[in-house]
């Protein structure tokens, strides 16, 4: 009996050891996306894995709200237009880049989803919607008719949205905190019409 318990004791230090330690790659140093590796761990900025997590957080989010909200839902046309607005980074030590990354992502797992294709397109740039605008519309960026409506819905303003972003970090020490906001406006008035933030804190 004592030496079961030996051997129970001896496999339960050595299961507490394995899941201690850091993610092992192969021979290349590849790990899984979602794994946490020693010089991420050592580093104050947001990790990958909190990247990853928020964007899977905001599709899902949006997914669940799109058919409950009704400022999402199109007025003049078939489908609401998303476009990739601006980012506001204000952490002083976090890439616009990685920010980037989330929206990326974001719209990615967004696209794979037939129902919100049904509802939803993208543009990437407000560039490409000017561009878009010019080629269709001339110098005019909406052409109206004489009581002011849009005559093109395919680009109406009230059912454009952009997605904006911004990041914010609060720095004590060698702690920091980081809030980080994806936001849906309104283009033809600037309204917030949806919200998703994710938190983080890092030392």
């Amino acid at each position: 009996m004592r030496e079961m318990l030996g051997v129970l004791a001896v496999v339960g230090l050595v299961l507490c050891s394995c899941e201690s330690q850091p993610p092992v790659g192969d021979r290349a140093g590849r790990v899984e996306v979602s794994d946490t590796t020693p010089p991420e761990a050592a580093d104050a900025r947001p990790l990958v894995a909190d990247f990853i997590a928020y964007s899977d957080q905001i599709a899902e989010a949006l997914m669940r709200d799109m058919l409950n909200t009704p400022e999402l839902a199109p007025l003049h046309s078939d489908r609401t237009t998303v476009l990739y607005g601006d980012i506001k980074n204000e952490t002083g030590i976090v890439s616009t880049n990685d920010f980037e990354v989330v929206r990326e992502r974001t719209k990615n797992r967004l696209k794979q989803s037939r129902m919100f294709n049904d509802r939803f397109r993208f543009l990437t740039s407000r560039q490409r919607l000017e561009e878009l605008q010019q080629t269709e519309l001339g110098d005019d960026l909406f052409e109206t008719d004489a009581r002011g409506r849009v005559l093109n819905p395919r680009i109406h303003p009230e059912d454009t949205l952009l997605l904006n972003g911004t990041m914010y970090r609060i720095s004590r020490g060698p702690t920091s905190y980081y809030l980080m906001t994806f936001e849906l406006v309104r283009f033809s008035d600037g309204e917030i019409v949806w919200t998703n933030d994710y938190e983080t804190k890092r030392w």
